[in-house]
């Protein structure tokens, strides 16, 4: 007897049989619907016969989504590599941040085809360094704003490690973990040699980091408050930890100790000492509320007071405050 020839399912990438419905696989009466695209593709699937008993009918019309590069400011794209824009292979690499922008750049694909693909992880900054022969202090230059609200707080470990490359993983550290929009974020980073390994490697130092961030309302800064009074040292350690090796650190077992977050504070009400170029940092950056008895010093030897823009009645009590620290230091 004469049998009809036979067409079998093929395996197509982009194609979704889920839903087909092969109502007759015999070439004479050959008959599929319900042949989809995959998630990830699009198009309109056709479905043909096979070309002879036991061959696999086809199917075609079904096309990879792509994405786009995206135009986004603060991002470096002259080294990226675009090993494939199709959503299903999606991959880039070699994005960096541009210059003024500091950060650790992430990529993710888009949504849909024709978008561009997002990229994170950029935030603007500028650092300067002041270096004595026993200590070495790099900070963000703070930028005077009168309607901003700072979280300060402060800690201590041990590493493998210069203070630049520390100042580094503890800003963009401060930068990632953000649940917030901020307006700044400065770092103070003081050392001192804990105990030299050997002649060729680097001696192991103890650290001591302050940190400023600034938030424009209230509310994001005390949302984001909430978040880092729940740290401990030990969590803290294991957040740096790999920040800071993948910056070349060593850092061994990660035992940070002494940290502490202060509350939300309002710029308008206190003022910012800061060490002048050339001066040997004693306790860091230090806010130092306005018409208090205060007088502990930034700096071995003097200080120069950087005021934030007071607002309302406060303008003259700041003015008269900052004259009489300056007077009693001269003395």
């Amino acid at each position: 007897g004469c049998e009809p020839e036979m067409c079998t399912r093929p395996e197509v990438e982009g194609v979704d049989f889920s839903t087909a419905v092969e109502l007759s696989l015999a070439l004479p009466t050959f008959e599929v619907t319900g042949v989809t695209c995959a998630a990830k593709y699009t198009g309109t699937p056709t479905v043909t016969g096979c070309s002879g008993d036991g061959e696999a009918y086809t199917v075609s019309g079904c096309e990879p989504e792509m994405c786009s590069r995206p135009d986004v400011a603060g991002f470096d794209f002259s080294a990226a590599v675009e090993s494939s824009l199709a959503l299903p292979t999606f991959e880039v690499q070699g994005v960096a941040c541009a210059e003024g922008y500091t950060g650790n750049p992430t990529v993710q694909p888009c949504q849909s085809s024709g978008a561009a693909y997002t990229v994170s992880g950029c935030a603007q900054t500028t650092t300067t360094t002041t270096t004595t022969t026993t200590t070495t202090t790099t900070t963000t230059s703070p930028t005077p704003e009168s309607l901003v609200y700072n979280i300060s707080g402060s800690f201590s470990f041990q590493a493998q490690a210069d203070d630049d490359t520390v100042h580094d993983a503890v800003q963009e550290l401060l930068i990632q973990s953000s649940s917030r929009p901020m307006e700044d974020v400065f770092v103070t980073v003081t050392s001192a040699a804990a105990r030299r390994l050997s002649v060729r490697r680097l001696a192991m130092r103890a650290f001591t980091v302050e940190f400023i961030v600034r938030y424009a309302t209230i509310a994001d800064a005390d949302t984001q408050y909430a978040l880092m009074s729940l740290l401990t040292d030990e969590v803290l350690g294991t957040q740096l930890k790999p920040v800071l090796t993948a910056k070349g650190a060593t850092v061994g077992e990660m035992a940070v100790s002494g940290l502490k977050v202060a509350e939300p504070t309002d710029p308008s009400s206190c003022q910012v000492v800061v060490c002048p170029e050339g001066m040997a940092m004693g306790a860091g950056m230090k806010r130092v509320d306005r018409g208090s008895n205060e007088t502990e010093k930034c700096c071995e030897d003097s200080a120069t007071t950087t005021e934030v823009p007071p607002q309302g009645s406060h303008a003259a009590l700041t003015s008269l405050t900052a004259v009489l620290a300056v007077i009693a230091l001269l003395k």
